[in-house]
Parts: structure tokens; sequence; C-alpha cells
């Protein structure tokens, strides 16, 4: 019964401890993605001739096939087996050459992008400890998409903003 009574009463005083400091999420990835730098990187990106090119190009393969889908849709019960093949390789056609094309716009935005979110990392872990000190945070769980650590965060514990922000300013 002493054993019971000291282990509660060391569970009382504990208690306070941990309501003392708050839970909070972030996800760094999104925090450094929304900052100036970033975006202003991508727009640089977006300016650029072969980018433009390529995102032109999808467009108008997914035009193409929009157009396509809809011809089948409108004549597929009267056209005959060999105009049904041939609509059906025209889109495998167009498919691939969209994976191909959003492969490269793809591979452009991780190369441009990936030197700057590298060298922000050092930084963010830099504003998000000042973060933790300045808003008491107890607890901060990685709210990436990527990460599984979060089951259920609720927003208003989100300092993915305030990150931002506190990158912005380095």
């Amino acid at each position: 019964m002493k054993k019971l009574l000291l282990a509660l009463s060391l569970f009382c005083v504990a208690l306070p401890s941990f309501a003392e400091g708050k839970i909070a999420v972030v996800n760094f990835e999104l925090a450094v993605f929304n900052t100036n730098a970033v975006k202003a990187k991508m727009q640089a990106l977006q300016t650029d001739p072969a980018y433009k090119k390529n995102m032109q190009e999808i467009q108008a393969l997914q035009d193409s096939a929009k157009k396509l889908i809809e011809r089948v849709r409108k004549e597929g019960p009267t056209m005959s087996a060999s105009q049904k093949d041939e609509a059906q390789k025209d889109m495998d056609g167009k498919k691939s050459d969209m994976e191909y094309l959003a492969k490269k716009v793809k591979e452009a935005e991780s190369s441009a992008l990936q030197p700057i979110m590298y060298q922000m990392q050092s930084q963010a872990m830099a504003a998000v400890k000042e973060i933790i000190s300045l808003e008491g945070i107890g607890l901060l769980l990685n709210a990436s998409a990527q990460s599984q650590n979060v089951i259920h965060a609720d927003t208003s514990y989100d300092i993915t903003p305030k990150l931002t922000e506190k990158l912005n300013s380095m």
C-alpha cells in the first residue's frame, strides 16, 4: 500500500511537468518550400525556355488526349476495330510522351530546388529551435506527408507558417 501511495504521489508531482510544454507539429519541407527564396527559384525556373516548352508540350498533349477521349466516346459505338486500335495506340503514345515530359519537368525542378533546400536545412533547424524556445514547445512532431510520425494533428498546433516567416527573415 505504501508503494502504491508513493507511486501515486510521484505521478501527481510529475503530471504538471507534462502539462508545461505545448505539443506542436511542423512540416519542414513545406515551410522551406514556402520561403521567398524557394519561390523566387521556382519563378526563375518557370521562365526558363526549356522548362516552359516542356510545360506547354504537356498541356498540348493533355488537350489532345481529352479531344481523343471525347471522339472515342462519341464515335466509339460506330468505330471499326482498327479505328479503335489506332485510337488506343494514339492514347498510349500520348500517355508515354506525357510521362516522359513530366519526368523531365520533375528532374528540372529537383535539380533547381535541391541545393537551396539543402542549404536551408541548417537554417530551418536553428529557426525551429528558436521557435521552440519562444513558444515553450515541449513536444514537436514532424507532420511531413513522407513521415508517419503523426497520426492526428490539430492544425492549431502547426508552426509551419512561423518557421517559413523566420526563414524569410534570416
